[in-house]
C-alpha cells in the first residue's frame, strides 16, 4: 500500500544467498529421543554432524531441509562426499534423500554405514526399508568417497566412486524428497564435505 509517498509491503519468504546465513533457514537439525548433538558444526573439511555420549544409544540427529521437499521421487539425484568418523565404537549413520521428518527411514534412498558388515544402500517406500548390500566394507567409509544415489521412475541406483553398486526396484519412494544426513548412536560423527541434489 502507498500513502503520501510512503510505501508499505509484506514479504512472506526472505533468504540470503551469500552461502553463509539465511533469514528463514534451509538446513535444520532434528533430534530424536535425545537433544544432544554437541560437536556439530562447520570444520575445515565441511560440516560435522556428531552425537554426544550423554545421548546414549537412543541418540539420533538428522540434518535436513526441514520438510522442504523439492526433489522428485521419479527423477532426481544426490551426490555426497562424506565419511563416518567416530569418538568411540558405538557408531552408525548415513546420507541421502528422504520424505517427511523426523521419519527419515521412510520414502527415500540412503547410504547407511552400520556398526559391522558392509555399507548398505537402502530404498524406502511409505512403510518399509529395503537393504541392498553394496559389497563395500564399512572400513571404506572411514575416509572420504563420492556417493551418488539416483532415483528413477521405478528403480534406484547407488554408485560409489563412479562404480555402480546397486540397481534395485524394491521399496520405491512414493513422495517428493529432501536431502538429509543422519548420525545414529552416541559416538557417531558424520563428516560432509560436499552435497549436491538436483531433479533430472
Amino acid at each position: 500500500t502507498a500513502t503520501s509517498g510512503n510505501m508499505e509491503g509484506y514479504i512472506d519468504v526472505f533468504e540470503f544467498y551469500n552461502g553463509v546465513t539465511s533469514a528463514v533457514g534451509r538446513w535444520g537439525i532434528t533430534d530424536r529421543n535425545s537433544s544432544n548433538h554437541t560437536g556439530s558444526g562447520m570444520s575445515d573439511s565441511g560440516y560435522i554432524l556428531q552425537g554426544n555420549s550423554s545421548g546414549g544409544t537412543a541418540q539420533q540427529t538428522i540434518l535436513s531441509f526441514m520438510d522442504k521437499k523439492q526433489f522428485s521421487n521419479t527423477g532426481s539425484v544426490c551426490i555426497a562426499v562424506a565419511k563416518l568418523g567416530a569418538t568411540g565404537t558405538n557408531k552408525q549413520g548415513g546420507w541421502g534423500m528422504c520424505g517427511d521428518m523426523p521419519n527419515y527411514w521412510l520414502n527415500g534412498i540412503k547410504i547407511n554405514v552400520p556398526q559391522s558388515g558392509n555399507i548398505g544402500f537402502y530404498t524406502m517406500n511409505n512403510t518399509t526399508e529395503y537393504l541392498s548390500d553394496t559389497g563395500v566394507a564399512i572400513s571404506t567409509a572411514s575416509s572420504y568417497h563420492v556417493y551418488k544415489l539416483e532415483q528413477l521412475n521405478g528403480s534406484s541406483k547407488c554408485s560409489i566412486d563412479g562404480v555402480l553398486k546397486n540397481d534395485v526396484t524394491t521399496g520405491q519412494p512414493t513422495t517428493s524428497m529432501q536431502p538429509f544426513v543422519y548420525s545414529k548412536f552416541d559416538n557417531s560423527a558424520i563428516h560432509i564435505k560436499y552435497f549436491e541434489a538436483y531433479n533430472t
